[in-house]
């Protein structure tokens, strides 16, 4: 089980979903998650770690959404910038720019 933390187009903190390996999921894919009990949204992997968080609950990334990865690793770094500059959230960031 590996553990991505995902941006959602919201401005709140990036949040943590499950998945399988065998799922294929890299940083910078899109993915669809649930977020609550009844919303579904599509966030983007930002990062992946194979060391389980200390949360009580953990929902898992429901499915991959494109063969390649939408954000680059340098508009990763230009969303973080941006962020960091206009003093807001990278969901913020993502909203706008897609």
């Amino acid at each position: 089980m590996l553990y991505a933390q995902v941006v959602l187009p919201l401005a709140q903190p990036m949040y943590t979903f499950s998945f399988d390996e065998g799922l294929a999921v890299g940083v910078g894919d899109a993915v669809v998650v649930q977020f609550g009990s009844s919303r579904f949204y599509t966030g983007i992997v930002w990062s992946i770690s194979p060391t389980k968080p200390d949360y009580p609950r953990i929902k898992p990334i429901l499915r991959k959404l494109y063969s390649a990865p939408l954000l680059s690793p340098e508009a990763q770094r230009l969303w973080e910038w941006m962020a960091e500059y206009y003093m807001c959230t990278i969901g913020e960031v993502m909203r706008m720019a897609l």
